[in-house]
């Protein structure tokens, strides 16, 4: 809807849009909690909803395919339920597979929406949402947006598999696995266009991220790498360039390329050199 708009969608409509989904989008996903048990027993006992006894296993078998909070889990569940005919509303005839491939695609889903949002504001100035999209991106960063995307991007790289009997089955495990290493390249193309245009980032902040980078061998070292499908494998590899690209934006070294054009015995050699070396993020005092 953001790219290509809705015509029943007018600019001011998608800015109330946008202004609701602020923190969801700010947290992104984050937002999604991990299993416990004290939100199984809720379930169990009929909360934040009632549910039949099969549905109630059932939600317990999708907490467990998705390493995803039972009381959440039962929103995504009631979700897809809504969406399907009426003679498919109950446990026995909705596959486990379209649930965890329909909560799957929510999360990215989410993590797309910033990136329309940053190519709508970075590309697009006559774009019907851009007045939307800037206003919505400017609270988005001042709220601590490249923060956030950094921190999900680094819990995205150590998570391992977990420990459920659901997750012991190949086709589950490889899924989940595929839908890290996918959220870890969505993160990098946020992160890499709030680097190129949004926001420069400071000495602390590049120190970070070349750490961050640096740490998982730019992709390469992945905890779930066997876990992935030769679809995930390839997302690795665009992993990699994506890590590429953000250091290469980071470090500003397309900036430091520009004195390399000119002679050494060039009088405006020096001159240019002091002035890119004295603007270079890493040669500034830390934050």
């Amino acid at each position: 809807m953001l790219e290509q708009p809705d015509p029943h969608c007018t600019p001011d409509i998608m800015h109330e849009i946008l202004s609701n989904l602020h923190d969801t989008l700010l947290r992104n996903v984050s937002i999604y909690k991990a299993p416990s048990q004290d939100s199984l027993e809720k379930v169990k006992r009929g909360e934040p909803i009632q549910l039949h006894a099969d549905w109630v296993d059932f939600v317990q078998q999708l907490s467990e395919a998705t390493d995803l909070d039972a009381v959440q889990a039962s929103e995504f569940l009631s979700k897809f339920a809504k969406e399907q005919p009426a003679a498919a509303l109950r446990a026995q005839d909705i596959a486990l597979d379209e649930v965890v491939d329909f909560y799957y695609y929510e999360r990215s889903c989410l993590l797309r929406c910033i990136s329309a949002i940053l190519r709508i504001r970075l590309s697009d100035a006559n774009h019907i949402y851009f007045p939307a999209a800037s206003k919505c991106l400017d609270k988005l960063i001042t709220d601590g947006l490249e923060k956030e995307i950094l921190q999900r991007y680094n819990e995205r790289c150590t998570v391992t598999m977990p420990k459920t009997t659901a997750m012991e089955k190949f086709e589950v495990s490889t899924r989940w696995a595929d839908q890290i290493v996918q959220e870890q390249a969505l993160l990098l193309e946020i992160l890499f266009m709030l680097y190129y245009s949004v926001c420069a980032p400071g000495y602390a902040k590049v120190v970070q991220t070349a750490r961050i980078i640096q740490t998982q061998k730019f992709g390469r070292q992945q905890p779930l790498y066997t876990y992935l499908s030769d679809k995930g494998r390839k997302t690795v590899e665009w992993i990699g360039h994506l890590c590429t690209l953000i250091m290469l934006e980071v470090l500003q070294l397309e900036e430091l390329m520009r004195i390399w054009d000119t002679p050494l015995d060039d009088p405006n050699f020096k001159k240019n050199s002091q002035e890119i070396f004295s603007s270079h993020p890493l040669l500034q005092d830390e934050e």
